[in-house]
């Protein structure tokens, strides 16, 4: 199955980034009014919402690897563990765009019950590893907070800054955004709404990657779906590091994908390709010295182990 992953993050963002725009929105300007408690407040709201979306994001990841199990179980069911392709109903339908409409531990029961039973037993272990994993502020989760707490306070800086070249001292630029919260919230509207959406995107596609390489880690799983292969999107907007890794074939345990896998960089629209048993021919044999993350992203990594404080 091939993710449109720049049409899937766009539509995922245009629905779901407000929650992500509003909080980092907020606390940018409480950090500007110099307000701590609503900075405390904001940050952990973030975090929640963090949390809440990348989680899904990986429950969205593992069903895309379930579903593509399924439709290779039933179509050559005879040369795997048996005769299961008699066993076997599944719906063929797309992977609902998800991102709460359901709470998550009802993403996480919807996941199970839309799973074939013969490989159910597959989704109930992920199904439980994302429940524990996401259950409270992991430190990967903290780490993004933290990273995006860090680009609020340079902006928040930055409109004492814009006061100042407004013709405010620096003592009255201090006094006009301590008594006007609501302005400031209007100053940084579009910079939040920018950075956030970047954010936004970036941290679910790192879950959906995540809940891809976490089911495929799955014995039942792994029998059948034993690679996965990068897949950029070339075109015009395509980074050259991305590119250079279009096609990269790894066996879904290789320890290399701890240095391609997607996301490579903010707004990255990368992914990976499920290669089934019976379609593998050739692995390769190294990465390529052109293909490797953005310069100074942090989030670099196989995601499910990087999400699992691994």
């Amino acid at each position: 199955m091939r993710l449109d992953v720049g049409k899937f993050l766009d539509d995922l963002t245009a629905k779901h980034a407000r929650h992500y725009i509003d909080a980092i929105n907020n606390m940018t300007a409480a950090k500007a009014v110099g307000d701590a408690t609503e900075v405390r407040v904001q940050r952990l709201k973030l975090a929640d919402v963090i949390r809440e979306t990348t989680g899904t994001a990986e429950i969205m990841g593992a069903s895309i690897t379930l579903q593509k199990a399924a439709k290779i179980i039933s179509g050559r069911g005879a040369s795997l563990r048996g005769d299961r392709s008699r066993m076997i109903t599944f719906a063929d339908t797309t992977i609902q765009t998800i991102i709460p409409h359901h709470t998550f531990e009802e993403a996480v029961e919807s996941m199970i019950d839309r799973t074939p039973v013969t490989i159910r037993s597959a989704a109930e272990r992920t199904g439980q590893a994302i429940r524990e994993l996401y259950r409270d502020a992991t430190k990967p989760i903290v780490a993004f907070v933290r990273a995006a707490e860090a680009s609020v306070t340079k902006r928040a800086q930055g409109l004492v800054a814009e006061l100042i070249r407004e013709g405010s001292s620096e003592v009255d630029a201090g006094a006009r955004l301590a008594k006007d919260i609501n302005d400031m919230r209007k100053r940084s509207r579009a910079w939040s709404s920018s950075y956030a959406r970047m954010v936004f995107r970036t941290n679910t596609n790192t879950g959906a990657t995540a809940g891809r390489f976490r089911q495929a880690r799955d014995p039942d799983i792994a029998e059948v779906i034993p690679a996965f292969r990068f897949d950029a999107i070339i075109d015009g907007d395509t980074r050259t590091n991305h590119a250079a890794a279009d096609g990269l074939t790894f066996k879904t345990s290789d320890p290399r994908w701890a240095k391609i896998a997607p996301p490579l960089g903010y707004n990255c629209r990368c992914d990976i390709i499920e290669v089934p048993a019976y379609d593998l021919k050739e692995l390769s044999t190294r990465i390529p010295t052109g293909a490797k993350a953005d310069e100074g992203f942090g989030q670099g990594g196989r995601p499910d182990l990087m999400l699992s404080g691994k």
